[in-house]
């Protein structure tokens, strides 16, 4: 026979397990994508260039260094989204590029830092949840004998 003690320990139990199986799921998804860009760029200080060649950049050839954010927003354990899933930065890359005379942008990072509060979203859905995104990386000049693509 259960005492009131054992279904009580029991209840917190299963209650502990839901909300860490619930924080699991918490967070917020956005995909980040430039498939439309003219321009090269990189993760890496290595471009190719106009002739499909591999052109190293050195400190010298940046003309800029940029960074862009977005907080995106999501409730319900990502299963509403308040902001566009997907993020195209095609546009911002190239005006980056275009704003300086540049070539190409090298040198590309991309974090994601998560909202303080994610357990309390965790645990009671329809509180918002955001991350941010940060994308930071070099505007170039390509050196003298390389052409952009």
């Amino acid at each position: 026979m259960r005492t009131e003690s054992t279904i009580r320990r029991t209840a917190m139990a299963v209650l502990l397990g839901v909300c860490l199986l619930c924080a699991s799921c918490a967070g917020v998804k956005c995909n980040v994508t430039a498939s439309d860009i003219d321009q090269p760029v990189s993760f890496t200080p290595c471009v190719f260039d106009g002739n499909a060649r591999i052109v190293t950049t050195q400190k010298k050839d940046v003309l800029k260094h940029f960074e862009i954010k977005k907080r995106c927003w999501a409730m319900m354990w990502r299963t509403i989204n308040l902001t566009r899933r997907n993020w195209d930065v095609s546009e911002l890359l190239a005006n980056e590029i275009t704003a300086v005379r540049g070539d190409a942008i090298v040198n590309l990072t991309i974090e994601v830092q998560g909202g303080w509060y994610w357990w309390f979203s965790s645990i009671i859905p329809i509180v918002p949840d955001y991350q941010n995104v940060i994308i930071e990386g070099d505007v170039v000049r390509l050196p003298a004998g390389a052409t952009a693509q």
